[in-house]
């Protein structure tokens, strides 16, 4: 405390103080770029986002002064624990958080709180150094500085400095993004400046490419417009766009056979991040997914292996939107985030007068405002909270088995759909139950972990399996298998993670197949449709294709860049990027109820069963 006293705070210490709050301000905020890795290919560009950050995080303390004398160090504490938590966000969804996942706070659960606190790093705690440091300085130097007045001039004068600095950066940002776009022919080098303005507001699909874009404030305060329109403007959808969306099916292309029974039963097991790369994988012959290999090899099995992954922010969430709905996610904000009461399409809602409906999941409902989403899809009941309290690697075993045994007992026909747990990232932790899998030798740890978890949910799987073949209800009912999402590419070895997902029909009724071209994660529920037998008894069949009677060859990537071949068929890509335009509207829209009763589908949402 002397020695700050004695050679920190000077005849000029109210200057030297503020010195101190900058410089501990740009510390913070450069920590938190390197860390999550924007430092900007170049210096200057690197202190284009540290400056206006800085202004921001001590612009108050000045105008407030001496009433902002706590300020500067409250407001770096908060903006430590905020950059904190957004560093586990991104070490986990590969994203940062925004006002809309905010909102999803409050559905946090162990799962989750697992997943981020086993991906903490040592030097995230750098972060808590800058508010101590202008604490110290702070309170040790106030005795020396509490009568020191700034005046008005002075003030106006800093405001103007800051607005200046905040002004270059926004156009270095401006130039250098348009300088990029024009070099990928995103647009002309003769484009309007109301053109370059409005594709770079709208060129968005990740939040962590708008710090980027605007910088940290700059992105907050756009996402904070953002929200505020979607929930104060929802618009309506247009009685043309609904018209687009009735006929939308094009039954004019037919390549095989579909199935011909009708009122099946269907089983959906919603795996949580399956890779293709896993069920493939062996060493000495041995499968890490034996169970799983077989079933796809069965006479009556249909199998697609190359399944590119559509999901956005909501990763889980947005792969139940597309299987239960046919919608493809929204580009930004997840749909259980902005809209999760719906009412959305989905074979629970068109089949309500003759079939049963499940969801069968194994955490809390609350997590990803499940409890909302259940009703959305028109599920009569949800069982939950089957396996919350399990190890992650159990979870899967106790699912299916209490699966079965709600399955076991309910009336026919039915819809039931389980979303599965025991492959959740991160691959940190190693499992308790180790197979010959950790044994194998040059495989890195998280690999093997995650191997691990696949195989006691290939076990899982197995066992339901084999047990409902000994039911009578067997005979008519297929067993969808399918992967949510890819797992995160940060969370294993590149030889794991070629982002090809799975997608597998047992007991199709129809001669089996194994296909391994291009298709999307928007091409199941309309496959489903079709394999349960439905194609021209229900009136939505969702924005993808059935696969059962055109593949493909290409999908539409949540960030807008094709996977597969690019050129096979430009007026279906013209076609799906159309579909993703209205799936964003139909999930913004405040007229969903008329969009269903335009299509002829049940919009009720009914109240809770006594299981939920």
């Amino acid at each position: 405390m002397r020695f700050l006293q004695n050679h920190i705070i000077t005849k000029k210490s109210l200057l030297t103080l503020f010195a101190v709050y900058f410089i501990s301000a740009l510390t913070l905020v450069a920590t938190f770029l390197i860390v999550i890795g924007i430092p900007g290919p170049h210096l200057f560009t690197f202190i284009s986002y540290l400056l206006p950050e800085a202004i921001f995080l001590t612009l108050p303390a000045i105008l407030f002064w001496p009433k902002g004398k706590y300020l500067t160090p409250a407001i770096l504490t908060f903006a430590a624990i905020f950059f904190f938590v957004n560093i586990l966000y991104f070490r986990n969804f590969h994203d940062l958080i925004t006002f809309s996942t905010l909102r999803l706070c409050t559905t946090v659960d162990s799962i989750i709180l697992r997943s981020a606190l086993s991906s903490i790093k040592w030097y995230d705690f750098i972060l808590f150094i800058p508010p101590a440091i202008t604490a110290v300085t702070g309170f040790t130097a106030f005795n020396k500085v509490a009568s020191t007045r700034i005046s008005g001039k002075a003030k106006i004068t800093v405001l103007i400095i800051s607005a200046i600095i905040l002004s270059l950066s926004q156009y270095k940002h401006f130039r250098d993004f348009t300088i990029y776009s024009i070099s990928r022919g995103h647009f002309p080098k003769d484009a309007t400046l109301s053109e370059k303005i409005g594709f770079m507001l709208q060129n968005s699909v990740f939040f962590y490419s708008d710090i980027t874009r605007y910088g940290i404030s700059g992105a907050y305060l756009i996402d904070a417009w953002h929200v505020y329109d979607i929930i104060a403007d929802a618009d309506a959808m247009s009685a043309e766009e609904i018209n687009v969306i009735k006929n939308w099916h094009d039954s004019g292309h037919r390549t095989s056979e579909s199935g011909t029974l009708r009122q099946k039963n269907l089983i959906m097991i919603i795996v949580e991040s399956l890779n293709t790369t896993a069920c493939e994988w062996s060493s000495d012959n041995r499968k890490a997914m034996p169970s799983l290999n077989r079933l796809i090899s069965d006479s009556t099995s249909i199998s697609f292996t190359s399944v590119c992954p559509q999901v956005g922010n909501g990763r889980s969430s947005d792969g139940q939107l597309m299987y239960n709905t046919g919608l493809y996610p929204s580009p930004s904000d997840p749909m259980c985030a902005i809209s999760p009461e719906g009412p959305y399409p989905s074979l629970p809602r068109m089949l309500r007068d003759s079939y049963r409906s499940i969801e069968i999941i194994p955490e809390n409902p609350r997590l990803w405002n499940h409890v909302f989403t259940s009703k959305a899809y028109g599920f009569r009941e949800m069982r939950h909270t089957l396996a919350d309290d399990a190890p992650v690697i159990e979870a899967d075993s106790i699912l299916l088995s209490k699966a079965y045994n709600i399955i076991s007992g309910m009336q026919e026909p039915f819809i039931a759909v389980i979303t599965t747990l025991s492959m959740h990232d991160p691959y940190i932790q190693t499992s308790p139950a180790k197979t010959w899998i950790s044994q194998v030798p040059d495989i890195v740890d998280t690999d093997k972990n995650y191997l691990e978890a696949c195989a006691a949910f290939d076990k899982a799987l197995g066992t339901f399996v084999a047990r409902m073949r000994q039911t009578q209800k067997w005979e008519n009912t297929i067993v969808v298998i399918v992967s949510d999402h890819e797992a995160r590419r940060m969370c294993l070895s590149p030889s794991m993670s070629d982002d090809r997902l799975i997608f597998t029909i047992l007991n199709s009724g129809l001669p089996g197949f194994t296909n391994d071209d291009t298709v999307g994660q928007i091409d199941v529920f309309p496959t489903i449709v079709d394999a349960i037998g439905l194609w021209d008894s229900v009136t939505w069949h969702g924005f993808g294709k059935s696969l059962l009677r055109e593949i493909p060859g290409f999908a539409l990537r949540h960030d807008g860049s094709i996977a597969g071949n690019a050129m096979s068929d430009t007026a279906g890509i013209a076609k799906q990027q159309r579909a993703a335009e209205l799936s964003y509207k139909w999930i913004v829209a405040d007229n969903k109820r008329d969009i269903l009763d335009s299509l002829g589908i049940d919009s009720t949402i009914l109240p809770p069963s006594a299981t939920d």
